[in-house]
């Protein structure tokens, strides 16, 4: 949220290459932190760097998808991105919760739709 309106200046100043790369920075930095993390404060600052390069790259991809893509093909690969980015989402909401031994997000699913994020509980009872 706090890095779109940058990403968008950055994107116009120095063009959506540049600004992919950037965003790449900002997920290898921020994947190296957290893979090496030894507290709470280094989980958190690779969480932010990660943060960033996600808002940077939501920004800049699918514009850069729609002008490099051919005109029949613009709006099903702007489509696929977002689908991708979902895709990773619940792969890692299902990784982390095999990690911490609970069952499936699919199996937190709840009648009313709720998503499987917001079903489990942040400190184990």
């Amino acid at each position: 949220m706090f890095i779109s309106l940058p990403a968008a200046i950055l994107t116009r100043r120095m063009g959506r290459k540049i600004t992919m790369l950037i965003a790449s920075i900002f997920f290898l930095v921020g994947s190296g932190i957290n893979a090496g993390a030894v507290n709470v404060a280094m989980l958190i600052v690779g969480r932010i760097l990660l943060g960033f390069g996600i808002g940077s790259a939501n920004s800049v991809v699918p514009l850069y998808l729609s002008e490099a893509a051919p005109h029949k093909w613009r709006g099903a690969m702007t489509m696929l991105f977002q689908l991708t980015v979902t895709i990773g989402i619940f792969a890692a909401c299902e990784s982390g919760g095999r990690l911490l031994g609970q069952a499936s997000c699919l199996s937190d699913l709840q009648p009313d739709a709720q998503p499987c994020l917001a079903s489990r509980p942040l400190a184990p009872p």
